[in-house]
């Protein structure tokens, strides 16, 4: 029994050695390699190749490189190279052949072909029909992004598996098939990073874009209307004067979540800071009559969506009279 127990304690220190060498020597087995950034390279893009030969690179006496079969002089020895890519769905041949001080040669090989996602961002936001500007993201609110994707394969864009993610949070628990669009709920911060991969039916990653979608709060604007001109375009001032004997204003959210049938939307007026009854039916819309003599009063507007509490905006100015 001893000697069994001295045999193996033997055995234990002659294996841990080896062990440690195993993890510490250098894999003598892999061959050099090619790291191609970006990845999924545009069309007419330039792209880093680097060679990647940490295991026998003191052995090297000679590095040539081949675009298509064709030697380039110009980068002989280099271990970095730039190559601008061609178009969609053309894939480039790249080699890098180096000769050993033994004599035997290595070859490390990479094909680039580009491709192109296109993304298009679509805020589910409101702003006026005659605002000429664009309706932004706001925490809280819905963004959808849909995907075209280029990949020179002739395939429709439903063809595809997409991996959809926001801020590196992966939607869907992974990639689906055909989801070429995704609806994403904008997060806090003053931006979000939505990106996609495009895998096509071997599973290989073919395309990659990110996008930043940046967010902004809901804001409020007031505006006179008229029976007969209509709304006016200019915001009222902070400290609007009341002229005739009544002033009907519009409030005018930007930025806000579309109103769905799940909204349960608030609205509230307010005049010196007490609610006040609006029997409009518009409830955007009020109409304020003059008092008597001279004054003022502050004339506020709320607006909350109870279901989504991040939704929502509120402003006040002045009518003096």
């Amino acid at each position: 029994m001893k000697r069994y127990w001295i045999i193996t304690c033997i055995t234990c220190l002659l294996w841990l050695p080896v062990s440690g060498w195993a993890q510490m020597l250098p894999d003598q087995a892999s061959g050099p390699t090619l790291e191609v950034q970006p990845r999924f390279p545009e069309p007419g893009t330039t792209v880093q190749i680097e060679l990647s030969d940490y295991a026998i690179a003191s052995q090297v006496n000679r590095i040539e490189w081949y675009i298509d079969g064709q030697v380039d002089p110009t980068r002989t020895n280099e271990r970095n190279i730039e190559l601008e890519v061609s178009t969609v769905g053309a894939t480039t041949n790249v080699e890098a052949r180096l000769l050993l001080a033994s004599g035997q040669p290595q070859v490390a090989r990479t094909n680039i072909t580009p491709s192109r996602v296109m993304l298009t961002v679509e805020p589910r936001t409101v702003a006026p029909s005659w605002y000429q500007g664009r309706a932004l993201p706001s925490v809280g609110s819905q963004v959808r992004v849909v995907a075209i994707p280029q990949t020179g394969a002739g395939l429709p864009a439903n063809a595809y598996s997409y991996t959809w993610r926001i801020n590196e949070s992966i939607a869907n628990r992974g990639a689906v098939a055909g989801r070429f669009s995704e609806t994403f709920t904008v997060p806090f911060g003053r931006g979000s990073i939505i990106s996609v991969d495009v895998t096509d039916q071997t599973g290989s990653v073919v395309a990659r874009r990110s996008v930043f979608v940046p967010s902004v709060e809901p804001k409020l604007h007031f505006y006179a209307t008229n029976p007969l001109r209509g709304q006016q375009r200019l915001t009222l001032t902070d400290s609007t004067p009341l002229i005739g004997e009544e002033l009907t204003i519009r409030a005018e959210p930007f930025h806000l979540g579309q109103i769905t049938p799940d909204s349960d939307m608030m609205y509230e007026w307010e005049v010196n800071g007490q609610p006040v009854t609006n029997p409009s039916l518009d409830q955007q819309t009020i109409t304020l009559q003059r008092g008597t003599g001279q004054g003022q009063f502050a004339v506020g507007f709320h607006v909350r969506n109870l279901n989504s509490l991040l939704q929502g905006a509120d402003a006040d100015f002045m009518v003096t009279f």
